[in-house]
């Protein structure tokens, strides 16, 4: 019985990291410049509508380049971009051709945390009560 109790403590805690990980961007295209000075998670969407997603722009003698995690989809799309990969090291540097990028669009810190603990309420609560009826302790 208490194997259940810590299964489903389990699947809440990791759908609690989960959510965290889910990010709500401003709606507002910015500039490079405002991307680059807002240390903050940045979406970058191409001429061809592609979606690429950098932790963070950084400019380095006048090239830009998006630092992303080292499996993301945006590290295995740009692969043959990637200038700096270390093997200690969970973010790579890539090169971003400025002239493709229709927009950049900056992480909403408010909205997404706000988000984040408002879906893990609805979510909780369907957990617990397919444990409960999983258990044979719910009552309907």
């Amino acid at each position: 019985m208490k194997t259940t109790h810590l299964k489903w403590i389990a699947i809440s805690l990791s759908t609690l990291m989960l959510m965290q990980s889910c990010s709500v961007y401003h709606s507002k295209v910015s500039t490079v410049d405002d991307a680059i000075a807002s240390k903050t998670k940045v979406k970058a969407i191409t001429f061809a509508d592609v979606t690429y997603t950098f932790d963070d722009l950084i400019r380095e003698e006048g090239q830009l380049y998006g630092l992303a995690r080292k499996y993301s989809t945006t590290a295995k799309k740009l692969e043959t971009l990637i200038v700096n990969e270390t093997s200690g090291d969970k973010l790579v540097k890539i090169s971003v051709l400025e002239n493709t990028i229709k927009g950049y669009y900056l992480k909403n810190k408010t909205v997404s945390t706000i988000l984040t603990g408002i879906a893990f309420i609805p979510v909780l609560s369907i957990i617990l009560v397919a444990a409960g009826a999983i258990s044979g302790n719910c009552c309907y």
